[in-house]
């Protein structure tokens, strides 16, 4: 489920989902996109309720809209001043990625990570996912002329968006 989900909204026309989800998830199966057990695996419901949320209304309002975002970083260039960071000074160790989608508002850049987890409550996704997601802040800072200046992990199973920054 979780690979379908992402792979819908990695290659989903955001406008033609959030008028139907199925449909358009009919179109990607049919594209090649996703297979057939992928798409039966793609939760509508929660894929609509997205396309419902006050953070699509952000994101369909962005000029800018970046989805799967590949990065590829020295660890020592995020000047982390922590552990890691002590560990990987000097060093050519390096972190990947890929932001789920990433938008730009008049004041700085949103970056947000979607989650299929089955989880009871939004902490326990901002303890699993707030450090990884905080190096891929620091990293996309690299890499844009404009901040990061919030970072929002929505949740499919919650149906919730979920600020840590």
């Amino acid at each position: 489920k979780g690979v379908a989900t992402h792979t819908f909204m990695q290659y989903s026309n955001f406008k033609n989902a959030a008028i139907n989800a199925a449909n358009e998830c009919k179109r990607l199966v049919d594209s090649g996109y996703i297979t057939k057990n992928q798409g039966d695996a793609v939760d509508i419901q929660s894929i609509q309720n997205f396309f419902q949320s006050s953070l699509y209304n952000r994101i369909c309002n962005s000029k800018n809209v970046i989805r799967e975002r590949k990065f590829l970083i020295r660890i020592s260039d995020l000047k982390l001043n922590d552990d890691l960071g002590k560990k990987y000074l000097g060093t050519e160790g390096m972190i990947q990625g890929i932001a789920d989608c990433i938008f730009e508002e008049d004041d700085g850049m949103v970056l947000v990570d979607y989650k299929t987890d089955y989880v009871k409550d939004k902490n326990e996704l901002i303890s699993m996912y707030s450090r990884q997601l905080e190096l891929y802040k620091l990293a996309l800072n690299e890499l844009y002329p404009k901040k990061i200046k919030e970072i929002i992990i929505y949740s499919f199973k919650l149906d919730e968006s979920i600020n840590l920054l």
